[in-house]
């Protein structure tokens, strides 16, 4: 599955810095910019470990074709969907296509509808009837922005994620050796895996 990139980006973090602050027994601000930098990491190795979006975000997903078959036999239901990675999902925002002449088309919501947006399997179906556009360009010739996240706010995030966060960030400040903190290059403590191992997505990348 293509992996989405963020149009916009969440409006909160997950655990605030007075929360991190007080798990850490952390006075005084001449730390803060490490521990925001810290949460920041901390978020991101949360998504791509879970395949999940935490914070409410606009995500854009960009194929160059539709999958396989979809046009050719639109009533076969395994293949009218496309897979949407990093759910929750909201809504969907849009559906863009571009021709071979680089005009960009927009998709009437009569096509499509979102499918199990809040379960494991979030998917864009094509309705009953209807067949995806055609006669596009060859490369980046579909785009679909739709907002994910459990919430606006780090309340609306499931308790056990939030904790690993703040276990993860705790490893990462008792061992300040210089490690990178992006996203997926760091082996995870297990104090961290074993609050997130139940609510991580596979097969969503």
């Amino acid at each position: 599955m293509n992996e989405p990139v963020v149009v916009t980006a969440p409006a909160d973090t997950p655990v605030s810095l007075a929360e991190l602050k007080a798990h850490l027994r952390v006075d005084g601000d001449t730390e803060d910019a490490l521990l925001d930098a810290m949460i920041k990491g901390a978020a991101e190795t949360a998504e791509f470990y879970l395949n999940r979006s935490l914070i409410t975000q606009t995500l854009r997903l960009s194929l160059d074709r539709w999958p396989a078959g979809q046009v050719q036999v639109p009533w076969a239901n395994g293949l009218r969907i496309v897979e949407l990675a990093r759910p929750p999902v909201q809504s969907i925002a849009s559906v863009t296509t571009y021709d071979d002449d680089d005009q960009p088309s927009v998709v009437g919501t009569d096509i499509y509808r979102l499918a199990n947006g809040s379960n494991e399997r979030a998917r864009l179906v094509l309705r009953k009837g209807q067949a995806w556009p055609m006669g596009l360009r060859s490369n980046d010739a579909i785009e679909i922005d739709y907002v994910a996240g459990y919430g606006n706010a780090s309340a609306d995030i499931p308790e056990p994620i939030r904790q690993g966060l703040l276990a993860l960030i705790g490893f990462w400040f008792e061992h300040r050796d210089g490690a990178s903190w992006e996203a997926g290059l760091q082996p995870l403590p297990v104090g961290a895996v074993s609050f997130w191992r139940p609510y991580r997505l596979m097969g969503l990348m």
